[in-house]
């Protein structure tokens, strides 16, 4: 049976090329992203994988990113965690930051996103 791999932020960069590398190395490629949605249904296109859209600084979108597709593929063998977020600020304005915007920030990056691996 196929591996199968999900990367989350899979949409450009580096989380696209990762997904390239593991659909590659044989394995069925979940890709995630937030608002590329063109982009990573091209993606997925590609790989014969599978696209799925979730804001992971969204606590019910993340919790459910894991549920679909694992109904979709009946497996979850590989999690690439690569989604982040960014929050421009004019570097004179650093103080404009408020609590909220460090832990969404925080909050995709460091922690699991919501993806309710535990």
């Amino acid at each position: 049976m196929t591996r199968v791999a999900l990367v989350t932020g899979s949409g450009a960069g580096i989380g696209a090329a990762t997904a390239r590398r593991l659909a590659a190395d044989g394995m069925t490629v979940a890709v995630h992203s937030r608002s590329s949605r063109e982009a990573g249904v091209a993606l997925a296109e590609e790989l014969g994988g599978t696209y799925y859209q979730a804001d992971l600084a969204d606590d019910e979108a993340a919790k459910g990113l894991v549920p679909r597709v694992l109904a979709e593929h009946g497996r979850l063998d590989v999690l690439v965690n690569n989604a982040g977020i960014s929050r421009p600020v004019p570097h004179a304005d650093l103080a404009g930051l408020t609590a909220d915007d460090w832990r969404r920030l925080l909050d995709v990056k460091l922690l699991d996103g919501g993806l309710n691996l535990r």
